[in-house]
Protein backbone atom coordinates (compact mmCIF):
# COMPACT_ATOMS: atom_id res chain seq x y z
CA UNK A 1 0.00 0.00 0.00
CA UNK A 2 2.49 2.31 1.22
CA UNK A 3 4.56 1.67 -2.48
CA UNK A 4 1.55 2.22 -4.60
CA UNK A 5 1.04 6.00 -2.82
CA UNK A 6 5.03 6.90 -3.38
CA UNK A 7 4.26 5.39 -7.07
CA UNK A 8 1.39 7.46 -7.84
CA UNK A 9 2.69 10.57 -6.56
CA UNK A 10 6.20 10.21 -8.60
CA UNK A 11 3.31 9.91 -11.48
CA UNK A 12 1.75 13.13 -10.63
CA UNK A 13 5.62 14.71 -10.16
CA UNK A 14 6.62 13.48 -13.90
CA UNK A 15 3.86 14.74 -15.03
CA UNK A 16 4.05 18.47 -14.18
CA UNK A 17 7.79 18.17 -14.45
CA UNK A 18 8.90 20.89 -17.08
CA UNK A 19 11.23 19.72 -19.56
CA UNK A 20 14.24 21.82 -21.75
CA UNK A 21 15.32 20.32 -24.61
CA UNK A 22 18.70 22.02 -26.04
CA UNK A 23 20.38 22.21 -29.28
CA UNK A 24 22.34 19.49 -29.08
CA UNK A 25 19.81 17.24 -28.21
CA UNK A 26 20.69 17.03 -24.36
CA UNK A 27 17.11 17.72 -21.71
CA UNK A 28 17.08 19.07 -18.36
CA UNK A 29 14.19 18.27 -16.08
CA UNK A 30 12.58 20.01 -13.18
CA UNK A 31 10.73 23.07 -12.22
CA UNK A 32 10.97 26.65 -14.24
CA UNK A 33 11.22 29.01 -11.48
CA UNK A 34 12.17 31.98 -13.87
CA UNK A 35 12.95 33.72 -17.26
CA UNK A 36 14.20 36.66 -18.19
CA UNK A 37 15.07 38.12 -21.28
CA UNK A 38 18.63 36.03 -22.18
CA UNK A 39 18.30 33.30 -19.75
CA UNK A 40 15.71 30.55 -18.72
CA UNK A 41 16.36 29.40 -14.77
CA UNK A 42 15.34 25.40 -13.91
CA UNK A 43 15.68 23.52 -10.40
CA UNK A 44 16.62 20.16 -11.22
CA UNK A 45 15.48 17.49 -8.69
CA UNK A 46 18.48 15.29 -10.05
CA UNK A 47 21.23 17.90 -9.43
CA UNK A 48 19.61 19.45 -6.25
CA UNK A 49 19.98 22.86 -7.61
CA UNK A 50 18.98 25.39 -9.80
CA UNK A 51 20.68 25.31 -13.45
CA UNK A 52 21.26 29.00 -15.70
CA UNK A 53 20.54 28.11 -19.64
CA UNK A 54 21.00 30.35 -21.73
CA UNK A 55 18.25 31.36 -24.65
CA UNK A 56 20.76 30.21 -27.61
CA UNK A 57 21.15 27.22 -26.25
CA UNK A 58 17.60 26.27 -26.01
CA UNK A 59 15.71 24.62 -28.68
CA UNK A 60 12.32 24.31 -27.58
CA UNK A 61 10.65 23.99 -23.93
CA UNK A 62 8.16 21.06 -22.65
CA UNK A 63 5.75 23.20 -20.24
CA UNK A 64 2.31 21.55 -18.63
CA UNK A 65 2.46 19.64 -21.48
CA UNK A 66 2.77 22.09 -24.35
CA UNK A 67 6.07 22.06 -26.67
CA UNK A 68 6.58 26.06 -26.85
CA UNK A 69 9.68 28.11 -27.86
CA UNK A 70 12.10 30.06 -25.38
CA UNK A 71 10.38 33.20 -27.16
CA UNK A 72 6.59 31.97 -26.58
CA UNK A 73 7.40 30.42 -23.15
CA UNK A 74 5.31 32.77 -20.47
CA UNK A 75 5.96 32.76 -16.32
CA UNK A 76 3.75 34.33 -14.27
CA UNK A 77 4.27 38.23 -13.23
CA UNK A 78 5.50 37.50 -10.11
CA UNK A 79 8.22 34.92 -11.27
CA UNK A 80 9.42 36.66 -14.33
CA UNK A 81 12.89 38.22 -13.02
CA UNK A 82 13.70 41.80 -13.74
CA UNK A 83 17.37 40.94 -12.39
CA UNK A 84 18.88 39.36 -15.20
CA UNK A 85 18.14 42.27 -17.58
CA UNK A 86 20.89 44.45 -18.77
CA UNK A 87 19.82 48.00 -17.04
CA UNK A 88 21.38 51.66 -18.43
CA UNK A 89 22.76 51.74 -15.30
CA UNK A 90 24.82 48.82 -15.35
CA UNK A 91 25.98 50.08 -19.00
CA UNK A 92 27.00 53.34 -17.41
CA UNK A 93 29.55 51.20 -14.92
CA UNK A 94 30.74 49.16 -17.87
CA UNK A 95 31.84 52.48 -19.66
CA UNK A 96 33.75 53.49 -15.99
CA UNK A 97 35.51 49.88 -16.36
CA UNK A 98 36.79 50.67 -20.28
CA UNK A 99 37.52 54.21 -19.05
CA UNK A 100 40.04 52.95 -16.08
CA UNK A 101 41.73 50.54 -17.88
CA UNK A 102 43.16 53.43 -20.09
CA UNK A 103 44.26 55.55 -16.74
CA UNK A 104 45.66 52.65 -14.48
CA UNK A 105 49.16 51.49 -14.12
CA UNK A 106 49.66 49.45 -17.46
CA UNK A 107 52.89 47.99 -15.97
CA UNK A 108 51.13 46.84 -13.03
CA UNK A 109 48.10 45.95 -15.58
CA UNK A 110 50.85 43.74 -17.44
CA UNK A 111 52.14 42.05 -14.25
CA UNK A 112 48.95 41.04 -13.33
CA UNK A 113 47.65 39.67 -16.42
CA UNK A 114 50.67 37.82 -17.24
CA UNK A 115 51.55 36.26 -13.70
CA UNK A 116 50.77 32.75 -14.61
CA UNK A 117 53.67 31.34 -12.83
CA UNK A 118 56.36 32.24 -10.25
CA UNK A 119 59.17 33.01 -12.84
CA UNK A 120 56.70 35.09 -14.64
CA UNK A 121 55.83 37.06 -11.65
CA UNK A 122 60.13 37.46 -11.17
CA UNK A 123 60.13 38.48 -14.89
CA UNK A 124 57.58 40.92 -14.35
CA UNK A 125 58.55 42.16 -10.91
CA UNK A 126 62.17 43.28 -12.60
CA UNK A 127 61.10 45.31 -15.50
CA UNK A 128 57.36 46.94 -13.81
CA UNK A 129 57.62 46.90 -10.16
CA UNK A 130 60.87 48.69 -8.99
CA UNK A 131 59.61 47.89 -4.94
CA UNK A 132 60.51 44.54 -5.81
CA UNK A 133 64.27 45.31 -6.08
CA UNK A 134 65.89 44.28 -3.14
CA UNK A 135 69.78 45.19 -4.59
CA UNK A 136 72.46 44.75 -7.41
CA UNK A 137 75.92 44.13 -8.26
CA UNK A 138 78.06 44.80 -10.90
CA UNK A 139 81.54 46.56 -12.08
CA UNK A 140 82.57 50.05 -13.03
CA UNK A 141 85.11 52.45 -13.39
CA UNK A 142 86.48 54.27 -10.26
CA UNK A 143 88.64 57.85 -10.99
CA UNK A 144 90.48 59.39 -8.01
CA UNK A 145 92.25 62.98 -8.51
CA UNK A 146 94.51 64.63 -6.72
CA UNK A 147 96.51 62.16 -5.30
CA UNK A 148 99.45 62.37 -3.16
CA UNK A 149 102.18 60.30 -0.97
CA UNK A 150 102.31 60.63 3.25
CA UNK A 151 105.89 62.16 2.35
CA UNK A 152 106.44 63.91 -1.00
CA UNK A 153 110.09 64.49 0.28
CA UNK A 154 111.23 61.08 0.05
CA UNK A 155 109.78 60.94 -3.24
CA UNK A 156 112.65 63.27 -4.52
CA UNK A 157 114.99 61.53 -2.40
CA UNK A 158 114.82 58.30 -3.97
CA UNK A 159 114.12 59.23 -7.54
CA UNK A 160 110.52 58.92 -8.21
CA UNK A 161 109.97 60.36 -11.72
CA UNK A 162 106.95 62.60 -11.26
CA UNK A 163 108.58 64.06 -8.01
CA UNK A 164 106.36 63.82 -5.60
CA UNK A 165 103.31 65.74 -7.57
CA UNK A 166 99.65 65.04 -7.09
CA UNK A 167 98.30 62.38 -9.50
CA UNK A 168 95.44 60.37 -10.80
CA UNK A 169 94.24 56.65 -10.40
CA UNK A 170 91.78 54.96 -12.55
CA UNK A 171 90.89 51.81 -11.30
CA UNK A 172 87.90 48.97 -11.60
CA UNK A 173 85.25 48.96 -9.08
CA UNK A 174 83.05 46.35 -7.68
CA UNK A 175 79.75 47.92 -6.05
CA UNK A 176 77.38 45.65 -4.27
CA UNK A 177 74.16 47.81 -3.16
CA UNK A 178 71.16 46.69 -0.99
CA UNK A 179 67.86 48.72 -0.54
CA UNK A 180 66.81 49.28 2.34
CA UNK A 181 62.88 48.81 3.58
CA UNK A 182 60.16 51.50 3.31
CA UNK A 183 61.62 52.37 0.68
CA UNK A 184 64.35 55.01 1.57
CA UNK A 185 67.68 54.56 2.17
CA UNK A 186 70.46 52.30 0.31
CA UNK A 187 73.70 50.25 1.65
CA UNK A 188 76.23 50.22 -0.44
CA UNK A 189 79.67 48.03 -0.59
CA UNK A 190 82.25 49.05 -2.69
CA UNK A 191 85.61 47.41 -3.92
CA UNK A 192 88.30 49.57 -6.01
CA UNK A 193 91.83 48.26 -7.51
CA UNK A 194 94.20 50.69 -10.03
CA UNK A 195 97.52 49.92 -10.64
CA UNK A 196 99.10 52.22 -12.88
CA UNK A 197 102.70 52.05 -13.98
CA UNK A 198 104.56 55.75 -14.36
CA UNK A 199 108.07 54.33 -16.01
CA UNK A 200 109.80 51.53 -17.66
CA UNK A 201 113.09 50.48 -18.06
CA UNK A 202 114.05 51.23 -21.61
CA UNK A 203 116.12 48.18 -22.40
CA UNK A 204 114.33 45.58 -20.71
CA UNK A 205 110.62 47.14 -20.60
CA UNK A 206 110.74 46.07 -16.78
CA UNK A 207 108.51 48.23 -14.68
CA UNK A 208 110.73 51.01 -12.88
CA UNK A 209 107.89 52.97 -10.99
CA UNK A 210 104.05 51.96 -10.07
CA UNK A 211 101.21 52.72 -8.15
CA UNK A 212 99.02 50.02 -6.79
CA UNK A 213 95.76 51.27 -4.93
CA UNK A 214 93.04 49.48 -3.62
CA UNK A 215 90.46 50.53 -0.81
CA UNK A 216 87.09 49.15 0.46
CA UNK A 217 84.15 51.36 1.28
CA UNK A 218 81.20 51.38 3.16
CA UNK A 219 78.17 53.92 2.43
CA UNK A 220 74.61 54.50 3.05
CA UNK A 221 72.97 56.46 0.21
CA UNK A 222 69.76 58.34 1.82
CA UNK A 223 67.09 58.11 -1.39
CA UNK A 224 63.58 56.71 -2.88
CA UNK A 225 65.06 53.60 -3.72
CA UNK A 226 61.97 53.00 -5.49
CA UNK A 227 62.25 55.32 -8.30
CA UNK A 228 62.77 54.88 -11.64
CA UNK A 229 65.58 57.74 -11.12
CA UNK A 230 66.92 57.68 -8.09
CA UNK A 231 69.01 60.41 -6.72
CA UNK A 232 70.92 60.87 -2.96
CA UNK A 233 73.56 61.81 -1.17
CA UNK A 234 75.76 58.90 0.55
CA UNK A 235 77.77 59.48 3.73
CA UNK A 236 80.75 56.71 4.59
CA UNK A 237 84.12 55.49 5.37
CA UNK A 238 86.80 53.77 2.85
CA UNK A 239 89.67 51.50 4.38
CA UNK A 240 92.71 52.15 2.10
CA UNK A 241 95.80 50.49 1.66
CA UNK A 242 97.62 52.07 -1.09
CA UNK A 243 101.20 52.47 -2.22
CA UNK A 244 103.56 53.83 -4.58
CA UNK A 245 106.49 51.45 -5.72
CA UNK A 246 110.23 51.85 -7.05
CA UNK A 247 111.88 48.81 -8.73
CA UNK A 248 115.76 48.11 -9.11
CA UNK A 249 117.74 46.82 -11.84
CA UNK A 250 117.34 43.13 -11.24
CA UNK A 251 112.91 43.41 -10.49
CA UNK A 252 113.42 43.60 -6.40
CA UNK A 253 111.30 46.13 -4.77
CA UNK A 254 113.90 49.23 -3.57
CA UNK A 255 111.15 51.49 -1.90
CA UNK A 256 107.73 52.17 -1.23
CA UNK A 257 105.85 55.08 0.02
CA UNK A 258 102.37 54.99 1.34
CA UNK A 259 99.54 56.65 -0.50
CA UNK A 260 97.12 58.88 0.82
CA UNK A 261 98.60 59.21 4.53
CA UNK A 262 95.39 57.73 6.05
CA UNK A 263 94.28 54.15 6.60
CA UNK A 264 90.69 55.15 7.24
CA UNK A 265 89.15 58.06 4.78
CA UNK A 266 86.26 59.48 5.53
CA UNK A 267 83.45 60.25 2.41
CA UNK A 268 80.44 62.23 1.95
CA UNK A 269 78.58 62.99 -1.89
CA UNK A 270 76.34 62.52 -4.24
CA UNK A 271 74.99 59.37 -6.13
CA UNK A 272 72.32 58.68 -8.89
CA UNK A 273 71.09 55.23 -9.20
CA UNK A 274 69.32 54.56 -12.38
CA UNK A 275 66.66 51.30 -11.63
CA UNK A 276 69.75 49.64 -10.16
CA UNK A 277 71.16 49.09 -13.86
CA UNK A 278 73.78 52.05 -13.95
CA UNK A 279 74.98 53.92 -10.76
CA UNK A 280 76.85 57.11 -10.34
CA UNK A 281 78.66 58.61 -7.82
CA UNK A 282 80.88 61.34 -7.48
CA UNK A 283 82.62 62.72 -3.87
CA UNK A 284 85.60 63.99 -1.35
CA UNK A 285 87.50 63.11 1.62
CA UNK A 286 87.03 65.04 4.31
CA UNK A 287 90.21 64.66 5.27
CA UNK A 288 91.50 66.71 2.05
CA UNK A 289 88.84 68.57 0.44
CA UNK A 290 90.98 68.63 -3.08
CA UNK A 291 90.95 65.13 -3.80
CA UNK A 292 87.53 63.60 -5.65
CA UNK A 293 86.23 60.38 -6.10
CA UNK A 294 83.95 59.56 -9.31
CA UNK A 295 82.74 56.34 -9.88
CA UNK A 296 80.58 55.05 -12.82
CA UNK A 297 78.59 51.28 -12.60
CA UNK A 298 76.71 48.65 -14.34
CA UNK A 299 74.93 46.69 -12.71
CA UNK A 300 72.54 43.76 -12.63
CA UNK A 301 69.71 44.16 -10.09
CA UNK A 302 68.11 41.54 -8.02
CA UNK A 303 64.28 40.98 -6.89
CA UNK A 304 62.79 40.20 -3.68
Amino acid sequence: MYMAILAILAFVLCLHADTVVLITGSTVEGEIISKSDVILKIFSKEFNRAIVIEADKINYIVYNGQQVSFDEFQLRGSVYNTRFKVTPGEIKNAAAVRKKLFTQDVFEQARLDNADSARDVRDQNLFFNAPARWGSVGFGYFFGTHIRPASISSLGTYGFSYAGEPFDMRCLALQMRRNLRKQVGTLVIEFVYGREIFSRNDSTLAVDELAIMHALSAKYVFCKNNWLLSPGIYAGLALSQSSLIKYGGEGERNFEVPLLGKSILPLVGLDLNFYDVVSCSAGFDLFDLSRTYIAILFLMPFLQ
